[in-house]
């Protein structure tokens, strides 16, 4: 393994579940998946429920700090590549991620989550946002990252591939207590970060913002009350997510229509 995936939860593991299935179902290749997560009291049934069912292909760590458990599992991994996803995402088509090299790493942002197909930027108020130009590399596209919205934001969380040692010298140099501070704190070094960035033509993963659970940024959802994905899991039902596999969204974060089944 030479990828550590980390991914962030915090009171919804339905949608995390969603997640982890979306990963078995479509993510190959050298790569470690470990969910950092955190609940409030009345979530942990259904946590304890996630974690028994998929802790044969996850490792799962409960937070105690934010920032030190980051730094800590990032460094002890040993790996030279890491990427994160927030829980309320999946990934919607077959990834195998056998192609990462030192060379490519070293010379690009890879982005899981950019493709030619994402004109708007659903954070910024569903605004439309302009593609890049792009060159094509070895299959992949290529592009500057002096674009809109999107195409502007290299440093990104859900679904970016970063050096590890580079991201821990970040890390070491920010002070940060949730994944949006986390994120928010890493934008300061943009400018230093001038690697092209590198993507698919199709995007890999897509976030589905139907809630939040920060209260650090008022960030645009659907506004759907947590309570809800927690009644529906405590009735044994799940997320709906065919109708999301395969498609081109049109934002990096879309908000499908949702539904248990």
């Amino acid at each position: 393994m030479n990828c550590l995936h980390l991914i962030f939860s915090k009171d919804r593991a339905l949608q995390l579940k969603s997640q982890l299935e979306s990963i078995k179902k479509f993510v190959k290749g050298p790569i470690k998946h470990v969910v950092l997560f955190t609940h409030s009291p009345h979530h942990e049934k259904s946590y304890q429920e996630v974690v028994e069912e998929f802790s044969k292909d996850f490792t799962f760590v409960r937070e105690t700090d934010f920032r030190a458990n980051v730094q800590s599992i990032v460094t002890q991994s040993g790996m030279p590549y890491v990427f994160f996803t927030p829980d309320d995402g999946v990934f919607i088509r077959d990834l195998d991620l056998g192609f990462l090299t030192a060379e490519l790493v070293r010379d690009y942002i890879f982005s899981l989550r950019l493709g030619i197909h994402l004109t708007e930027c659903h954070p910024a108020g569903k605004k439309a946002q302009a593609l890049p130009e792009f060159s094509n590399d070895s299959g992949f596209l290529t592009f500057d990252w002096d674009g809109e919205y999107d195409w502007s934001y290299p440093l990104a969380l859900d679904g970016h591939i970063f050096d590890s040692k580079l991201l821990l010298t970040y890390i070491a140099m920010i002070d940060f207590r949730t994944p949006t501070s986390f994120e928010v704190g890493l934008q300061k070094f943009v400018p230093v970060n001038l690697k092209k960035g590198m993507c698919f033509t199709k995007s890999s993963f897509v976030s589905l913002p139907w809630n939040v659970v920060t209260d650090e940024m008022n960030n645009l959802s659907a506004g759907i009350s947590n309570e809800v994905f927690l009644e529906n899991y405590n009735e044994g039902k799940r997320i709906r997510v065919d109708h999301i596999y395969e498609t081109l969204p049109i934002s990096c974060h879309q908000e499908y229509s949702l539904e248990f089944i």
